[in-house]
């Protein structure tokens, strides 16, 4: 889907940061509702050179505000640095969802 292109720069940082963390066996997951744990799916708009044209959206709530709000941040982030969608070759203005996973430790 060419919506999801426009995200590839956060979604590569995203991957490299999962990619570069020390090796550590796999733990069974925590109980649903631990602090700094949970997703968060946030919406975002974008112009034709990447920039948002709108605050982002919280689509899915956590239930925990810190990390709802954190989020948004990680969405603030990609602020003109997102790749926007194309049709027929050229930029368009588009909005996409995508899920934010905390696991603070």
């Amino acid at each position: 889907m060419p919506v999801k292109a426009a995200f590839t720069s956060l979604l590569l940082v995203l991957l490299f940061a999962r990619a570069t963390r020390s090796q550590q066996p796999a733990a069974p997951p925590p109980p649903p509702g631990t602090p700094g744990v949970g997703s968060v799916v946030v919406q975002v708009c974008v112009d034709t050179k990447g920039y948002l044209t709108e605050e982002p959206t919280v689509v899915a709530s956590s239930g925990q505000n810190q990390l709802d709000e954190g989020a948004i941040k990680v969405a603030k982030s990609g602020a003109g640095k997102y790749i926007p969608p194309t049709k027929d070759g050229k930029a368009v203005p588009g909005c996409i969802k995508f899920r934010v996973k905390f696991d603070l430790k």
